[in-house]
């Protein structure tokens, strides 16, 4: 397939992915039925009113998304009703509702591309365009990125920085490894989860400059990947270090699972178990078969 064939079906995929997506955002309107949406959107208001940089929720904690919400809001209010969003948020929910969707959207749609651009990396062409098209249209992925929850911010976040891994272990240039640990300090303000990818950033690292035999740059880089991990992490959340006892809280009360909404006491291996299901139910236990070829190819 040539190049100019390729960049069109790439395209239709990404506008398919985009319409699905789109098409989802209003499910409810005007009213906010997911579990999880008023945490982010609800919290936006409440930093618009007390014109606070301080996002006052520390459990997930959607710091990222809270923020970048409060902005989107205010701008749209302004542009359309011509007052702030407080004012106009009792009022007109179901549309700031649809606002803070679309922005889940956009990291919806980013996530296509990228996924293209890693399997070609590692597979070809054909598997890049293979990837794009089941992300596009899967419906667990359709369905996560039109709601306004930190799930697929988060999934684009590790994506993109699987994708920067890729150019630092290729030519092993600081610039990308910034860029990887910038990644994975707002992943960390997006869910606490996110900061698994320090584990990335560690094997990254090691791999590349054990190659080189370079041992003085592993601590080098391993201490300026944390350096950059907690300016990002400190510049879009810096009360998750000014209130370090509200963190520590937020962390012993999802431990101990008590007062958690959805929380069905299964326990660790029985919580695998019953988000396992939920995943083969919704991609079908048929990908079991893609997964096993995948791992052995």
């Amino acid at each position: 397939m040539n190049v100019k064939k390729r960049r069109i079906l790439l395209g239709m995929i990404i506008a398919i992915g985009g319409l699905f997506r789109v098409m989802r955002v209003g499910w409810g309107y005007p009213y906010i039925l997911h579990p999880d949406e008023p945490i982010i959107i609800k919290n936006a208001i409440d930093l618009l009113e007390r014109h606070s940089y301080e996002v006052m929720v520390y459990f997930r904690p959607d710091h990222f998304e809270i923020k970048w919400d409060a902005l989107i809001f205010n701008i749209y209010s302004w542009l359309r009703f011509h007052a702030p969003a407080t004012e106009m948020y009792e009022a007109h929910s179901g549309d700031f509702m649809v606002l803070a969707r679309l922005f889940t959207v956009f990291w919806g749609i980013l996530m296509i591309p990228f996924m293209y651009k890693i399997l070609k990396k590692i597979k070809g062409d054909s598997a890049g365009l293979i990837g794009a098209g089941i992300l596009a249209v899967a419906p667990v992925f359709v369905f996560h990125s039109s709601l306004a929850t930190p799930d697929i911010p988060l999934a684009c976040m590790v994506l993109l920085i699987f994708y920067f891994s890729i150019f630092y272990l290729e030519k092993g240039e600081v610039k990308y490894l910034v860029v990887i640990a910038a990644l994975t300090g707002i992943s960390i303000t997006i869910k606490y989860s996110g900061g698994i990818n320090c584990l990335i950033i560690a094997i990254v690292v090691i791999m590349r400059n054990l190659k080189e035999k370079e041992f003085l740059k592993i601590i080098q880089q391993g201490i300026l990947s944390i350096a950059v991990v907690l300016a990002v992490m400190f510049v879009i959340s810096p009360n998750l270090f000014t209130n370090f006892a509200a963190v520590y809280e937020a962390f012993r009360t999802e431990a101990v699972k008590k007062g958690h909404l959805g929380i069905r006491n299964l326990g660790y291996w029985g919580n695998i178990c019953y988000y396992t299901g939920i995943m083969l139910d919704q991609f079908g236990y048929l990908c079991l078969f893609f997964i096993g070829g995948g791992i052995l190819d």
